[in-house]
């Protein structure tokens, strides 16, 4: 008994002894496992606890209390924007232990306000290069114990011609060197074992990467990098002069950025041995007129081809299985590509901007078109949808506006967001019984469609004289900009005017809005040019942001007294009406309004109302009506 009373004397006097900012700070660390995720105190001097390896990203972001921080021996990795913020942070106290620190981690802090202009450490990582570089700068002077570069350490320092990397260094960070224009070679000693994402990108002076030979992650033939044992092409130097290049027989993968923006090059020879294209892997190569890919290649990566503006033919194989998001994104004059029938997904804007591609026929083994695939394909007059397509993305055709026919198949189940926005060139679309989601605008600003006609087995929509509604005539979806008709009579059932549903209906002159209306949508009458005037009905209670916007044709607005808000831009551009009254039961007005309406002169409206920022010309007169 008189041990246990010892024991128990014993533990308190260990526990009354520790100090309470102890307890307080080891409660206020969100760790998981041995990663601190976040700080949530707001002590002065925090002292991480042993055992943690790694600071998540943002961890301490904008702690304002924060003046000195202890990071433990067993700490290797500080996350992205770690520190971020803490403006008050002064003293940092950082061990040998640490490797790797993300992009930012100490931005806008004391500490790092306090240092002096150039080579700026944290530990022995190389932080950054603070201040502006001088032109012609070499630098020779890396500390001998440096054992990493970090993300953006010299990002931007375009007067720096030459580095010299130690043989310390292990690691390089993501874009440690981007935008060195000076730059024109690297030496990569045998010490680095990892080099970060475009670690070298858009270094528009370099002309080669060098290895040392003894490094066994890393290589180089002819200053171009490569993986030890040659297997991936990593970094093409962007100064290079040649105008073709022949890819090693040993290479199976291009690696993320590899040819990115090396503008001399016309040709590119890829071996038989390529699996796999990378992102981005010839983003920006201007000059690039022609690629034969190989039949060895499976997949082409997102952004792969971005802005190839020369290139007017890609010959895509039919072992490839899927073309990433952004592929050949705005390569302008690419006329013609045949896309094989292996492929079973096409990313989001694939051939966003391609305006040289006339015609397109997609195979029967892709079930989508993503968003904006074909966006801003200008010249593009017909595509064919296999019926295994079952989805049409968010403006997968936008703006295709010589785009005359177009066929959906029964088995397309979905139309996205503005997917035939401003297709001029389509006069009628037939929509199957089996679709039974078409979002807004889908089929707006066409300007020669006149019918959209709906099979009567459709579950979720129906049309009456070409005009298209869900199928319990509740809302008006579409009403088709090519018809001629100057007046039109909303069914007496519809209570809700979609968005986009009369958008670029100029032929119009004067539309009936039923009593059953209560609201009407976004951009609902935008750009209704011939729109002299409209009354909305008292049933009515919101009108929607840019509603009327454009109608530069109207010259008076009824506003009833059932409104309540009145949406950003309703009315903007609406260049002959003259005078508005807006009734004590609006309670808000979006900003702008009533933009650009030069001829409004008189605004009548409660004191109560809220007004956003421009609601109203600066030359309108307003008059309260309380």
């Amino acid at each position: 008994m008189k041990s246990k009373l010892i024991l128990t004397a014993a533990l308190l006097c260990v526990t009354l002894c520790v100090p309470l900012s102890v307890f307080s700070q080891s409660q206020d660390f969100e760790i998981n496992g041995t990663v601190l995720v976040k700080y949530n105190g707001s002590a002065a001097n925090v002292t991480i606890p042993e055992g943690v390896t790694s600071i998540e990203k943002a961890a301490f972001n904008s702690n304002k209390n924060l003046t000195s921080i202890t990071i433990p021996s067993s700490v290797t990795s500080i996350g992205y924007q770690a520190f971020s913020g803490c403006t008050s942070l002064a003293s940092v106290t950082i061990p040998s232990s640490v490797i790797s620190i993300g992009e930012y981690a100490f931005a806008n802090t004391a500490w790092l306000n306090n240092q002096p202009n150039g080579l700026v450490y944290a530990g022995k990582v190389l932080y950054r290069y603070k201040g502006t570089m001088p032109a012609n700068t070499v630098i020779n002077n890396i500390r001998a114990d440096t054992i990493g570069i970090v993300d953006s350490a010299f990002s931007g320092c375009t007067g720096l011609v030459s580095v010299t990397i130690p043989s310390s260094v292990t690691s390089i960070g993501n874009e440690a060197f981007r935008e060195c224009h000076s730059l024109t070679s690297v030496t990569i000693p045998s010490s680095v074992m990892s080099i970060g994402n475009r670690a070298f990108y858009f270094c528009r002076s370099l002309t080669s990467v060098t290895v040392d030979s003894h490094n066994s992650v890393f290589s180089s033939i002819d200053g171009v990098l490569f993986d030890k044992n040659m297997r991936t092409i990593i970094v093409y130097p962007m100064g290079k002069t040649a105008t073709t290049y022949t890819i090693p027989s040993s290479v199976t993968s291009i690696g993320d950025y590899a040819f990115s923006v090396c503008r001399s090059l016309t040709s590119v020879t890829i071996p038989s041995s390529v699996t796999s294209i990378g992102d981005y892997a010839f983003s920006e190569c201007k000059s690039l007129t022609s690629v034969a890919i190989p039949s060895s290649v499976t997949s082409i990566g997102n952004w792969a081809f971005f802005i190839c503006d020369s290139l007017t033919s890609i010959s895509i194989p039919s072992s490839i299985t899927s073309i990433g998001s952004g592929a050949f994104y705005k390569c302008s004059r690419l006329t013609s590509v045949v896309i094989p029938s292996s492929v079973t997904a096409i990313g989001d804007q694939a051939f966003y901007e391609c305006i040289s591609l006339t015609s397109i026929s997609i195979p029967s083994s892709v079930t989508a078109i993503g968003n904006g695939t074909f966006s801003e394909c200008i010249s593009l007059t017909s595509v064919t949808i296999p019926p295994s397509v079952t989805a049409i993305g968010d403006q997968a055709f936008y703006n295709c506006y010589r785009l005359t026919s177009v066929t959906i198949p029964s088995s397309v189940t979905a139309i996205g967001n503005r997917a035939f926005y401003r297709c001029n060139g389509l006069t009628s679309v037939t929509i199957s019984s089996s679709v039974t989601s078409i979002r807004d605008g889908a089929f707006s600003f066409c300007s020669r469609l006149t019918s959209v006609t709906v099979d009567s087995r459709n579950p979720a929509y129906t049309s009456i004289d070409g005009v298209l509604f869900d199928k319990s005539i509740r809302t008006i979806i579409a009403y088709p900009a090519g018809k001629r008709a100057e007046t039109y009579t909303i069914p007496s059932s519809v209570t809700s005017i979609g968005k986009w549903a009369f958008g670029y209906c100029t032929g119009l002159t004067s539309v009936t809005i039923p009593s059953s209306v209560t609201s009407i949508g976004d951009y609902a009458f935008s750009y209704c040019t011939g729109l002299t005037s409209v009354t909305i009905p008292s049933s009515v209670t919101s009108i929607g942001e840019w509603a009327f916007d454009n109608c530069i044709g109207l010259t008076s607005v009824v506003i009833p007294s059932s409104v309540t808000s009145i949406g950003n831009f309703a009315f903007s551009v609406c260049k002959s009406l003259t005078s508005v009254a807006i009734p004590s039961s609006v309670t808000s007005i979006g900003g702008s309004a009533f933009f650009l309406c030069d001829s409004l002169t008189s605004v009548t409206l409660s004191r109560q109302t809220q007004v956003g920022g421009g609601a109203f010309p600066t030359t309108a007169r307003i008059s309260y009506s309380d």
